[in-house]
């Protein structure tokens, strides 16, 4: 069994339509397997707070798959599925003007496999972008900022062109090219950091190093909540303040099906846009708001060797004013007291004492930014909707999106009103591309979406 891509589709036929260019898995002995008849499930999975895409695939085989996996007598692997094989995957919504999309994965995982019939079996296969096994097992040792420090946003990108965009990871993708005719290839975007710091990182593993800089990371803006993700436009070091910022990049209402009132005229692609169902996950914690420090939280800096403390008070009311906002209003809620105390060994202003000039010290910023992250990240999660819509394969995590959702209400004054707490622009932090068969069926995207509030009184 050999992969073949398949002859381009031409012209939008029906919302959620999908162009699937190739589905081949790829053994540890290089057999290359078109496995399209045997997908009963396919679902791609986008994290904000994950480093990695993964995938998921539930096969349904009566042809003995796994006992036709070859192993590698070089090394004396055995066959079947060991963990050393890849799934190589394109596909696009099915629009002349789009790109396709590809994807590598790792397969790392087999589980519930079951007989379906005496001869015919199902089991679920998992996978993980490829560069998760060339991070997995490595750690950083080393001193980042020497000679006067460095911006934490180029200490990233030198992690990333180390382990994310190794020679042998482009060897990979080039030969992955030449034998299935599917170039894969990411990009990096990185928001720039500000501050020069000077670190050694102890033997952490690649995704703990970034973590870490992630959490030390600061802004211009000084409201700092930093993260490394993926989506189909590559890698990802994105400051959450700057992505709200965007404009949104589509409209989606909810409305029954072929329904027209928000989304234009009567025709079949009306639905492209339309909210097929949508579950508010949470709309507003008071306590979770409370104790996460989102109304008042109280930091500590200690200074050992200069023997004093210095105590920094954080205030909702006051910090307000700098959070980048989908919405002009702040969450309703008072705490009278800090319901977080923070304690926090500190260098704070040793860069103009001149008793440490010969050290050149670079004091950290995070723990005068540390309650400001919390308390912005309380902010702008405090509404979680999550929304199915027709499969997009251009929706992103990242994404700004404007959702309109109806007030569930009869009353005339209400009539046709938006939800003035649920309509607005959200950020996707979730996403699932989930089709039923390799030949799309039923495809569609499952986003989680976040915001902080209404959008009016």
């Amino acid at each position: 069994m050999t992969t073949a891509t398949r002859p381009t589709q031409r012209g939008y036929r029906k919302a959620g339509d999908i162009d699937i260019r190739a589905f081949s898995l790829i053994s540890g002995a290089g057999q290359i397997i078109d496995i399209e008849g045997l997908v009963a499930d396919f679902s791609i999975y986008q994290d904000i707070e994950s480093h990695y895409m993964k995938c998921e695939v539930t096969i349904t085989d009566s042809v003995g798959l796994i006992n036709s996996l070859l192993g590698n007598p070089n090394t004396k692997e055995l066959g079947g599925f060991n963990g050393n094989e890849f799934l190589l995957v394109s596909f696009k919504s099915n629009s002349d003007d789009l790109d396709y999309k590809n994807f590598l994965f790792s397969l790392y995982q087999l589980t519930d496999r079951q007989r379906i019939e005496e001869r015919n079996e199902a089991y679920v296969i998992s996978g993980i972008s490829t560069e998760a096994y060339s991070t997995a097992s490595r750690k950083i040792n080393r001193a980042f900022g020497r000679q006067g420090g460095n911006l934490i946003s180029n200490m990233v990108t030198a992690v990333y062109n180390e382990f994310f965009n190794s020679n042998q990871l482009q060897g990979l993708y080039r030969n992955i090219s030449q034998l299935a005719g599917v170039q894969v290839s990411k990009g990096f975007e990185c928001d720039e950091t500000v501050g020069l710091h000077k670190y050694i990182v102890p033997s952490l593993t690649i995704d703990d190093t970034i973590d870490f800089f992630a959490d030390e990371s600061d802004s211009a803006d000084h409201v700092p909540l930093y993260n490394f993700f993926e989506n189909t436009n590559g890698y990802q070091y994105k400051n959450i303040s700057n992505l709200v910022t965007q404009a949104p990049i589509a409209m989606f209402a909810y409305a029954p099906s072929n329904n027209t009132s928000e989304v234009g005229s009567a025709n079949e692609n009306d639905d492209l846009r339309k909210i097929r169902s949508f579950l508010v996950v949470k709309q507003t914690d008071f306590l979770d708001n409370l104790d996460g420090g989102l109304y008042n939280s109280q930091s500590i800096h200690l200074d050992v060797l200069k023997k004093n403390k210095r105590v920094v008070n954080y205030s909702y009311d006051t910090a307000f004013s700098r959070f980048k906002t989908f919405h002009d209003f702040k969450i309703p809620g008072q705490s009278d007291s800090p319901s977080i105390v923070r304690l926090k060994t500190s260098d704070f202003g040793r860069d103009t004492d001149t008793n440490f000039q010969p050290e050149a010290p670079l004091p950290k910023t995070i723990t005068e930014t540390a309650a400001v992250t919390d308390g912005y990240s309380k902010h702008i999660f405090n509404t979680v909707v999550e929304v199915v819509v027709a499969g997009d394969s251009e929706l992103n995590v990242g994404d700004v999106l404007l959702l309109k959702i109806p007030a569930a209400a009869i009353s005339k004054d209400q009539d046709g009103e938006a939800d003035k707490y649920l309509s607005g622009n959200y950020l996707v932090t979730k996403l699932r591309h989930k089709m039923l068969g390799v030949n799309g069926d039923n495809y569609t995207t499952t986003l989680e979406c976040v915001k902080d509030t209404g959008f009016k009184v």
